[in-house]
């Protein structure tokens, strides 16, 4: 299997191996976060999207941590956050998509190490003190795949996680999951020209993998807060809209737009959640 085969990369490339230049005109800089911010009133995009940083390094303990990975780390904006506001010594990032690891190897910052392969291949060198992933697991299963293919999808991403962490170790994740959904109702438009070979879990998929190797410490559920990021990020579009167009032409940014009002609604109905869920390393996995 190549570094690159096995989560989903040409789907995942499909969507976000678009010049950096796209998403600087919509998303909250200079972050560049494209996950589901945390908000409260009266927040600009930038001090959502800050708190939601913030709330997942506190989650997985990561102050002053040596070693802290990302899982799907998109534009680095966790990693960076880490390192520039919690103490993190060396920051870690997996991802598929390589506009996002040459923008992060563009930063020039020896301190952040980015690796372009999947998940289930990533290897690494010393044991990690804290684990995020926000956003990605929503494309580590296949639409298609069975129920049970799913679920042990899962559950060997959490075994990966239990070796890769140390003693104590804390995962913080936030993903997209179904509510009063089913997948058999999923939008063509979402599954063939957004997220192509991917699928979202369901909150119980995700407690049953991590069973007897990782105890959950918090849950939210924040759909509303997905309602407004999505807002956001289509008034923004909207606003820059010419530039956008000159980056990547007209279809491509309508169907961003078309992708954000129709997930909007998926929220507003409740078809979907966000999950945001923190778990700690059982000790007998240490």
């Amino acid at each position: 299997m190549s570094t690159l085969e096995g989560w989903q990369a040409p789907a995942i490339a499909e969507h976000y191996d678009r010049p950096p230049s796209l998403y600087e005109l919509f998303l909250d800089q200079p972050w560049m976060s494209y996950t589901c911010a945390l908000w409260e009133e009266g927040d600009s995009l930038e001090q959502a999207q800050v708190r939601k940083l913030t709330y997942h390094a506190e989650q997985a303990r990561a102050r002053n941590a040596p070693r802290v990975l990302d899982l799907g780390c998109g534009w680095g904006s966790q990693l960076r956050f880490l390192l520039q506001h919690f103490g993190v010594k060396q920051a870690i990032g997996v991802t598929v998509a390589r506009e996002q690891k040459a923008y992060i190897d563009a930063l020039g910052d020896d301190r952040l190490q980015i690796h372009l392969c999947s998940w289930e291949d990533f290897v690494p060198e010393a044991p990690v003190d804290a684990i995020i992933a926000l956003g990605s697991i929503e494309h580590f299963v296949g639409h298609d795949v069975t129920p049970a293919e799913k679920l042990a999808t899962y559950r060997r991403l959490f075994e990966c996680c239990a070796r890769w962490l140390g003693p104590g170790g804390r995962m913080s994740l936030q993903m997209v999951t179904y509510e009063d959904f089913d997948k058999k109702d999923f939008s063509a438009f979402f599954k063939h020209e957004i997220f192509p070979e991917s699928d979202i879990p369901r909150p119980w998929e995700i407690f049953a993998a991590a069973d007897r190797l990782f105890e959950p410490i918090q849950m939210r559920m924040d759909r509303s807060h997905y309602v407004k990021t999505l807002e956001a990020w289509n008034e923004r579009l909207m606003a820059n809209k010419p530039a956008a167009i000159a980056c990547v032409g007209e279809e491509v940014v309508n169907r961003y737009s078309k992708y954000f009002k129709m997930a909007n609604i998926g929220f507003h109905l409740a078809n979907m959640n966000l999950m945001r869920v923190s778990f700690r390393k059982l000790p007998s996995r240490s």
